[in-house]
């Protein structure tokens, strides 16, 4: 827990260190194109060269990515096009709604693995 904490100072620390600079608005613009990016790079390393359908986590841990990339995606694309595409409310509430499913399908893996590790 500690290293966790560590790192989340850490990363917070970077970020309001080089907030300063980029123009108003740009750096979170760019930094949700970067998470997007990366969350698809996930989903393809993790789905494609690893055994994540041998495990309930590993599953989960996939779904969760996916569902993150997708929604990252969405919200990059309404960053720099615009929120006034097409079929965007029913998008954003399938997509959301995934999200969250996905979220809780995760907590209750990691609480059926916590009671098993219990036994």
């Amino acid at each position: 827990m500690r290293r966790a904490i560590a790192g989340a100072v850490t990363t917070t620390a970077a970020a309001l260190a080089i907030m300063p600079m980029f123009p108003e608005r740009i750096g979170a613009n760019v930094a949700i194109v970067v998470i997007a990016s990366l969350s698809w790079v996930l989903v393809a390393l993790y789905g494609l060269r690893s055994r994540w359908q041998a495990t309930r986590g590993g599953r989960a841990v996939l779904y969760l990515a996916f569902a993150l990339a997708a929604f990252t995606t969405q919200v990059a694309v309404s960053v720099w096009i615009g929120s006034a595409y097409w079929g965007r409310n029913e998008i954003r509430f399938v997509l959301y709604f995934g999200l969250a499913v996905t979220i809780a399908h995760l907590i209750w893996t990691v609480v059926r693995a916590q009671k098993e590790d219990r036994r």
